[in-house]
């Protein structure tokens, strides 16, 4: 019983060490094709820096989500939530929501106050660090280029104008895209 008080310390470190210690360079990762096949991919620019899914906590891997989406067919309601680690701090998350309405068809939709929900992206989950679309200051598009109700498969590009909050700054969300499965939710 004794040799196991001593093993249980160095498994622990060991396991924080493991998980803790991966290093991942973003600018070295690269997005995900365009798709249309339902492969729950996502992803796009900002500051000339991969923003991808990624959740590796150090002591609890994939405890939390990384992405999920709904889609609703009555009412073209689309929810995109997703999660990344944050590359300076493991403990840090950055966020982005996407909330769009009247989302029914395969077309180009000019982002605007009758489509939009909101869209926010959080960095650090940080509301000093929040940028949000803002319909009289952003401009910002989305591509849908399937949007199959029967296999529940949505897909397509974006690009969106974000403003920071309480301020003028405004950052851009370039080379977007997603590939996902309606009412998709994943932790891994």
């Amino acid at each position: 019983m004794k040799k196991f008080k001593n093993v249980l310390p160095i498994m622990f470190c060991l396991s924080v060490f493991i998980y803790g210690c991966k290093k991942e360079n973003n600018n070295m990762r690269v997005l995900p094709p365009v798709t249309m096949e339902g492969k729950n991919t996502f992803g796009f620019m900002l500051d000339n820096t991969v923003w991808l899914p990624s959740r590796k906590l150090i002591l609890f891997p994939n405890s939390s989500r990384k992405l999920c989406v709904s889609y609703q067919k009555e009412n073209g309601e689309l929810s995109i939530r997703s999660y990344r680690d944050n590359l300076k701090d493991n403990l840090l998350t950055d966020n982005i929501y996407i909330y769009l309405k009247d989302i029914k068809e395969e077309k180009v939709y000019e982002l605007n106050s009758s489509n939009l929900r909101e869209i926010n992206l959080y960095i650090d989950i940080n509301p000093t660090k929040a940028y949000s679309f803002i319909p009289s200051l952003n401009k910002g598009t989305l591509h849908i280029h399937k949007l199959d109700t029967v296999n529940n498969i949505i897909s397509g590009e974006f690009e969106i104008e974000l403003t920071k909050t309480n301020e003028s700054k405004t950052i851009l969300i370039s080379k977007g895209r997603f590939d996902l499965q309606m009412d998709y939710c994943t932790s891994n």
